[in-house]
């Protein structure tokens, strides 16, 4: 099962996910994403304990609905599912801990 608690800090809203990103647990996932639509969107992803093919597939769907998504402590596992999908370079993957500074800061300069 997936939790996502919805952080908030000015016009940024970090998506902090918990728990199986796997079938059937997406959709809160893309309800809370969609909920936030227009804003600056972080997916913190570092509480992350399963992920597969459907939870892969929700974040390409988000992307492709428009919703842009910054991915924040990503698990090597949800790396390794991206990489085999050849879909990572559509993320901006965000290194770093929980310091949301720190990791604008790191975000910033990866998009130079």
């Amino acid at each position: 099962m997936l939790k996502v608690t919805v952080e908030r800090a000015r016009e940024a809203v970090t998506l902090v996910c918990a728990g199986e990103l796997a079938a059937g647990g997406e959709n809160g996932l893309l309800c809370a994403a969609l909920g936030h639509y227009g804003h600056d969107i972080a997916l913190d992803l570092g509480g992350l304990t399963k992920v597969d093919w459907s939870g892969v597939g929700a974040l390409i769907a988000l992307q492709a609905a428009g919703v842009y998504l910054r991915l924040k402590n990503v698990p090597e596992e949800m790396r390794r599912a991206l990489r085999a999908r050849n879909v990572e370079p559509l993320f901006e993957i965000c290194e770093g801990d929980r310091d949301e500074r720190a990791a604008a800061v790191m975000c910033a300069a990866a998009m130079v």
